[in-house]
């Protein structure tokens, strides 16, 4: 049974997708991303030692959903986004080449511990409940953000100005969650309750802010950022990215095997070394992300989606 469920989630096995760098120039694409001059790990390159079981091969493979726009999505057949120049900077420190395994969301973990690649490059929220089987490597920070249409003409501003509105949410995501807990609290205060829309893709819940369906939407600020840029002139971000957690900090990370510990290690050093050469700051800038950077999250006080408890 679990061979089956792994065969049905890896989208791409024996044909493993090499990513493509973004390079060679200087044209903005469709999602106002301009591409990287060079390819993604010039200035680290073969900077941190591979385990040998890598680096006689001489490639690591990656598993990652290619449908996470701006961080890992396909555009013109190439896979691009924020993750992948980041994996590839990762590997090319280490002096490896990236091989990358597509695997639908519901798959990444079972796809990594069944051997089907070496790292998860793709957004996951660090939780305890994985130290027991996988080492999380932190690289973002992941938070929520208000878009409405152009002008905010509900003048939306956080999530205690959405009562009595009509707001889309990405269906079970933590912004869909968020909504729900704000009604349970304007529900206890006697407050107007939020119109929850719940939409299945995070293209049709932006076509529907910029056609004024619905007076704005919750999201992570990756996505909002990514589609301000696509649809100019149309949406802006209300408000302040939030974190549903301020305690847990928000962070995502790449995930490794647990019995894999030199590539942890090794990662943990190309870390390290991509932040430091300002690379990784380059690539999260380039994608618009620049509040999503571990970086930010160092210099900067989280701000909480949900207003506190009021204390008697």
């Amino acid at each position: 049974m679990r061979t089956r469920r792994l065969g049905a989630a890896v989208i791409v096995t024996s044909a493993i997708l090499t990513a493509a760098a973004c390079g060679g120039t200087s044209e903005t694409s469709d999602a106002g991303v301009k591409p990287a001059e060079t390819a993604p790990g010039q200035r680290t390159a073969g900077k941190v030692k591979a385990p040998p079981k890598f680096a006689q091969p001489g490639t690591i493979t990656f598993c990652s959903t290619f449908t996470n726009p701006p961080r890992s999505f396909t555009q013109d057949g190439k896979q691009v986004g924020s993750e992948i120049e980041l994996g590839q900077a990762l590997a090319a420190t280490l002096g490896l080449k990236p091989k990358w395994v597509q695997v639908r969301v519901d798959g990444l973990v079972a796809s990594l511990l069944g051997g089907h690649c070496d790292m998860i490059v793709s957004q996951l929220k660090i939780v305890p409940e994985r130290d027991k089987t996988a080492w999380q490597l932190p690289y973002s920070i992941a938070a929520t953000q208000l878009v409405v249409g152009a002008g905010n003409p509900k003048k939306i501003s956080d999530f205690s100005s959405l009562a009595g509105k009509k707001i889309a949410a990405p269906d079970g995501s933590v912004a869909h969650g968020l909504l729900e807990d704000m009604n349970k609290k304007l529900a206890g205060s006697g407050g107007k309750q939020i119109n929850i829309v719940p939409l299945a893709g995070t293209s049709e819940l932006f076509q529907q802010v910029a056609a004024g369906t619905v007076d704005g939407a919750a999201t992570t600020y990756s996505a909002g950022s990514f589609y301000l840029r696509k649809a100019p002139g149309r949406l802006e971000l209300a408000g302040q990215p939030c974190l549903s957690d301020v305690k847990a900090g928000g962070k995502m990370g790449f995930m490794i095997a647990k019995n894999n510990r030199d590539l942890y290690t090794a990662m943990e050093q190309a870390m390290t070394a991509v932040r430091g050469s300002g690379e990784y700051r380059d690539i999260f800038h380039r994608y618009g992300l620049d509040k999503e950077t571990l970086d930010a999250a160092e210099t900067s006080k989280p701000v909480a989606c949900l207003p506190a408890e009021k204390t008697p």
